[in-house]
């Protein structure tokens, strides 16, 4: 939304158009996105709430009756109906594309408000976690053969963690960097100013 705003301020600029943006329309699209997400999550929750799921996987292991054995694992999960986590997954794709679109459009930005390339890194760390968790979700499975449930609901976990603790990392820390790096620069200043 503030790239999409920065983007629409400086092209109205260019063509020497005066702009007044409305912060709250800013807010309340930020709180309608949100909140479409968190009734898609309530949805999910109570149409399709999380139970044990048990899994069996016949092994070439003979038990001791000559019998194959038979590996069960268990995981939580809602049901075996992919809707969910694909309709997440086409989500996150739609928002990927604007996200893109946004960075590629604000490349002609002032670089003082220019946030392109750390969307951009956002884009490629979001992808890449997302490619990684289709390929687990329609794979991991078929690649995972000890307690695969559990193992892939896990790992599935960690990338999720991976991806979120990742992002925020690209968008927060330069702007620690940048504020940290202009209070040292403000407190020298002040103590230039008082030794004069």
């Amino acid at each position: 939304v503030k790239v999409n705003a920065i983007n629409y301020l400086f092209n109205q600029a260019m063509r020497n158009r005066r702009v007044t943006i409305d912060k709250k329309k800013l807010y309340r699209t930020v709180a309608a996105v949100m909140v479409c997400v968190v009734v898609y999550v309530i949805l999910w929750t109570a149409i399709d709430p999380p139970t044990k799921q048990a899994k069996t996987v016949l092994t070439n292991a003979v038990n001791d009756g000559g019998g194959s054995t038979v590996q069960m694992s268990y995981s939580c999960a809602s049901s075996d109906s992919p809707f969910w986590s694909i309709a997440a997954m086409v989500y996150l794709m739609v928002l990927l594309l604007t996200a893109t679109v946004m960075a590629t459009q604000s490349r002609n930005v002032d670089a003082s408000f220019n946030e392109t390339k750390y969307l951009a890194a956002m884009i490629y760390s979001h992808f890449l976690f997302m490619l990684l968790r289709v390929l687990l979700f329609f794979f991991g499975d078929k690649v995972i053969k000890i307690n695969s449930g559990a193992v892939v609901a896990g790992v599935m976990s960690l990338f999720l963690s991976l991806d979120a603790m990742i992002c925020m990392g690209i968008y927060f820390y330069p702007k620690f960097r940048h504020a940290r790096n202009q209070n040292t620069f403000s407190m020298s200043a002040r103590g230039t100013i008082d030794r004069r």
